[in-house]
Order: C-alpha cells, then structure tokens, then sequence
C-alpha cells in the first residue's frame, strides 16, 4: 500500500505485524530507506494503570482483534498506521531526504537486488511525550534494537529447492527494474534479460517451496521432451513461465527466491480485458472476434493445467487473477502463481491443491469468459 504527498514523495507500506497482546511493527519504504515504527506494550506492571497513547491504541487493538468482523481489525489497524505515518513523517523526512539529495548519483544508478532487500534502516518507537505521540529514533546506521519480528525477507534452505543441480544467482547480481508487491514480486534485470523475482512472507515459505519445485518440474519435463505437450509438441504451447533460478542473498545466509521469465505487456485476466474488443494498429492485420479471443484464452490455459495433471502436477490456486494475458491484453494466456492454497469462489477449501479444485476453477474461468459450462481432461 503506497501513501504520497507528491509523486516523488511516496511511502510504501511493506509489512504491519499487530496481534492481540502484541507489538505493532510496520515497515515502511521511504527514498529507499527502511523505517520500522514500533508502538511497544508497557514493561510495567500489567495492574499499573498506564494512559499513555500508544497504550490505548494497543488496547484499541486488541479489542478489534477479538471482533468476530475481521473488518472491524482491519480498520482499527488502518486507523493505527494512519496516526503513525503523520507523526513520523517530519522525523522521516529528516533521515530520508530525496534520492537525489542522498547521493549525486543516486537517481541514475539502479539499485541491485541485495541492495533493495536490505536497505538502511531505522527503528522508530512511538511514545507519549507531554500528552503527544512522538516518534523516538531507537536504531539506525548499523545501531541494533529489540524487535519482536523479522523484518525482511524470510530464507529458505538450498535443499528446499529441490536439489543441487539448480543455477543458484547471488543477488548482487541482480538489477531492480520495478517493485511490482512489495518486494515479493520485482521485475530485475539478469545477465541483460528481464525477468520476474518472486520471494515470500515470512507465513508463507511453503508457498515458495511449493512454487519452485512445480517450476523446476516443469524445466525437467521441458528438457526432457517426453512428447506431452510444452517445447517440443507441435500443437501445444505451454503457457508457463520458465524457471531461471533459485536467488541467495549473502547478508540473509539463505535462499530468498527465484527467477520466472518476464510475460511482457501483461495484464491480469480481468473484466476489462474480457469485455474489451481487439484493436490493431496494423491494417493488414485480421483483428480477431471478442469471442475467437476468449475461446483461445480458454484452450491456453486447459492445455496448460492438463500439461500439468498429465506430469502429476497441480496449479492450485485456480483463479482468472492467477492467468497473465500478454501483448496489453491482447495476446496469450499464461498461468502464474503456483504456491497452492485456495481462494473462495473460485476453488473450494475441501478440494485445494487437487486436480478436482483445478478443475472446479477452471470451469469458473470459462463461466467468467462467458464460454459456458466446465471441461474435463
């Protein structure tokens, strides 16, 4: 989630860890400097009747947390980081001045990957200070301070990503191109090719281990040529990204992602891709029908998902959000996202990560294409 006053003067809202009888951590991006906000729980005694302000916000917290309606946290916390960005913005500010006053050069050289996941940091608290809220700068510049979560990306073992025959690429050899998530999805440059960076959250590594092995599986099927279909089949094209690679950082000792070819041009399937006609610039170019281009849609994307129950594999979270078109929304299909799990309406929680669920979403996707009922390989 991004705050800005002015388009060069944007925050970047990168994690919020809050919980009942927690702290509440935020991390934020500013000029590529990190900040870390923290409202701490009171080292008294818990009977002392403490009425300071981050001690009713906490409490606020912890009510909403116990609210049946996730809606109601949702707002308390948004509340709570609304009131702690304005109070540390002049303090921000301060230690973050615009790139181009950190360094000459700064705005012309491209940050590299190791660079962008470790960023400077520095640790604000928030405190009361004669009846305000007021930010207290704990740590920066190397200082270390207590905090109760990881801030960064989580790191996973080389084994975890299947094996030892697999090009391992430092992250300092990576360019960012564009954060595209939160850090979780970037766009970077590797020995002069685009392509995709994927990591995780610190809940969600066996989302990433899942991805890589069903992407390395791919490549070894690919490789192989076995005739089902990918590369070396005449009459199917395998609409899957490739994978390039896993990525070691050495500040965080461990695996902390992998590369995917970079699908350019490319849209989620959505509504507005759905339900717009073709358009060419080139005149001599037959524009296809709204319905020629969905019903191709719809075939990229079962060859696909049968390309991968064929090889025991499955997509998992079967969703049009999870399908990239590419050309501007024009082109092909392509499938994304292969860490499992589910998502309401499209997959049922009782058939996730099954072929079934596979094929339950994909009977949605054609119901939203407008192409009628399910199909079945």
């Amino acid at each position: 989630m991004e705050f800005c006053g002015t388009e060069n003067d944007v925050i970047t809202v990168m994690e919020i860890f809050a919980g009942i009888e927690d702290d509440c951590e935020m991390s934020l991006l500013y000029h590529n400097i990190r900040f870390i906000i923290a409202l701490k729980r009171p080292t008294t005694n818990p009977l002392d009747n403490d009425t300071s302000i981050e001690s009713t916000l906490l409490q606020n917290l912890d009510i909403a947390a116990s609210d049946p309606d996730e809606l109601v946290f949702d707002r308390c916390l948004e509340d709570v980081r609304d009131l702690a960005i304005s109070k540390c913005k002049n303090m921000m500010n301060e230690l973050a001045p615009p790139i181009g006053q950190q360094d000459a050069g700064a705005e012309a050289r491209l940050q590299s990957l190791e660079e962008m996941i470790h960023p400077e940091t520095f640790v604000l608290q928030l405190v009361t200070v004669k009846g305000e809220l007021a930010p207290c700068l704990l740590g920066g510049r190397g200082k270390g301070c207590v905090l109760l979560h990881h801030h960064g990306l989580p790191t996973i073992n080389e084994n975890d990503g299947d094996g030892d025959d697999v090009e391992v690429v430092p992250a300092t050899e990576i360019t960012v191109l564009e954060n595209l998530l939160f850090q979780k999805v970037v766009k970077v440059s590797w020995k002069n090719e685009v392509c995709i960076f994927k990591s995780a959250s610190v809940e969600g590594k066996s989302q990433l281990i899942r991805e890589i092995h069903v992407l390395r599986t791919l490549e070894e099927v690919r490789r192989a040529g076995d005739g089902d279909g990918g590369e070396n089949n005449d009459n199917v094209r395998l609409h899957i990204p490739h994978f390039l690679g896993l990525v070691k950082s050495h500040k965080s000792n461990g695996i902390i992602g992998f590369l995917e070819e970079y699908i350019p041009s490319s849209q989620n399937l959505d509504n507005d891709i759905i339900n717009t006609p073709s358009s060419s610039e080139n005149n001599n170019t037959p524009i296809p029908s709204l319905s020629e281009k969905k019903t191709k849609w719809l075939n990229q994307i079962s060859e696909s998902i049968f390309f991968l129950h064929k090889n025991n594999l499955v997509w998992g979270d079967a969703k049009a959000q999870n399908v990239l078109v590419d050309g501007k929304g024009e082109g092909d299909a392509w499938l994304v996202d292969f860490g499992g799990s589910w998502t309401q309406g499209w997959v049922d929680a009782e058939v996730a990560e099954t072929v079934e669920g596979d094929l339950q979403g994909l009977r949605r996707i054609r119901e939203v294409l407008g192409l009628g009922g399910g199909m079945e390989s």
